[in-house]
């Protein structure tokens, strides 16, 4: 195959990217975590956009720390993890390969529900928030969190075995279906058929938006040349929706790439890819969408540094905060006193 070399050189250099991928990878799930906690603490944050962001960043983190357990780890520390792998239930392997498949599934479809949700606010914006939590978000949850339940159909029935990677290292492994069962070509047309709607989908969603945003924008601009702070940030998660879209978008195709390798028997390329699918799909999903919204949302950003902020820091601000006036004097709050500080002369008034 033409692309043998490059396929080789990822397949050599697989333990680095693990280690690059969770350098990044690490910080990005606390973050995630915080951005959680801070939705489920303020009502402020208890709207459909959020549910949802709750929804796929529960699928998002589920996954990724799956592949820790499934992939990473076993690739990068095989030596020293064997001997506990070998050890393990097989019902345990068969649980991390369910979790694979149930969060893959629940990410594609809360990305579909991210897209129809910034549809909706733009093309509904007065009853938006009352159509989703009396009829959308019910179904939503529904659907991204019981019909990957049919995973279990497959995932339970499965043997699964540890399997020897190519060129990473002679003691590294990751999890994989033995020959005594063969249900991994479904699993995989599965995977690929569930990203190509996905992803069709989110595509003819995220293009409406941007339509309808665009022709909007457009009207308002002969009218009102400054945008509000609520449009502003629904402009903005809108443009957050379309990126992480991208990034579920690059993971798909991946993922279709795979199973269409597999059909045609390249079996490099499939082990390439695969071994660059959980990195990927890091980077794709919860590097992208956990940093992403501290931009997207100035309110929400804000509400998070106030949450992680230690009271000491906050005291030491409001204390020493200088606040810049119209006629360009400047309060200054120093040791509780008040000083008023004239910036064009240079000296204190009164």
């Amino acid at each position: 195959m033409l692309l043998d070399p490059l396929f080789n050189w990822f397949l050599s250099h697989q333990i680095p990217f693990i280690y690059l991928s969770t350098i990044v990878t690490l910080p990005s799930v606390l973050l995630y975590i915080a951005e959680i906690v801070t939705v489920l603490r303020h009502k402020q944050l208890h709207n459909s956009f959020y549910a949802l962001f709750i929804a796929r960043a529960f699928a998002d983190l589920l996954h990724t720390l799956n592949s820790y357990f499934a992939l990473k780890l076993p690739v990068a520390f095989g030596a020293s993890l064997s001997g506990i792998y070998v050890m393990l239930p097989n019902l345990v392997l068969r649980l991390s390969f369910f979790v694979a498949i149930y969060s893959f599934q629940a990410i594609n479809l809360a990305t579909v529900f991210v897209s129809v949700n910034r549809l909706s606010a733009v093309l509904t914006p007065l009853s938006h928030e009352k159509l989703w939590n009396v009829v959308l978000l019910p179904v939503a949850v529904l659907v991204i969190f019981v019909t990957p339940l049919l995973a279990l159909v497959f995932a339970f029935q499965m043997s699964v075995t540890l399997v020897p990677t190519l060129k990473a290292s002679s003691s590294s492994f990751r999890l994989g279906e033995s020959a005594e069962t063969n249900f991994a070509p479904l699993v995989s047309v599965i995977f690929s058929f569930v990203a190509t709607i996905s992803l069709l989908l989110c595509l003819l969603l995220n293009f409406g938006t941007l339509a309808v945003l665009r022709q909007r924008r457009w009207r308002r601009s002969s009218i009102l040349p400054m945008e509000s702070e609520s449009q502003r940030t629904e402009r903005k998660l809108g443009i957050y929706t379309l990126c992480t879209f991208a990034g579920h978008m690059t993971v798909s195709l991946l993922m279709i790439g795979m199973s269409i390798c597999a059909r045609l028997g390249f079996p490099t390329a499939v082990e390439s890819l695969y071994a660059q699918y959980a990195c990927a799909m890091d980077w794709c999903t919860v590097v992208l969408s956990s940093w992403l919204l501290l931009w997207a949302s100035s309110s929400f950003r804000q509400q998070l540094v106030d949450d992680l902020m230690p009271k000491w820091a906050k005291k030491w601000l409001l204390t020493n905060s200088t606040i810049t006036a119209a006629n360009d004097h400047r309060i200054v709050a120093a040791n509780g006193a008040t000083i008023i500080w004239d910036e064009r002369r240079k000296t204190e008034i009164g």
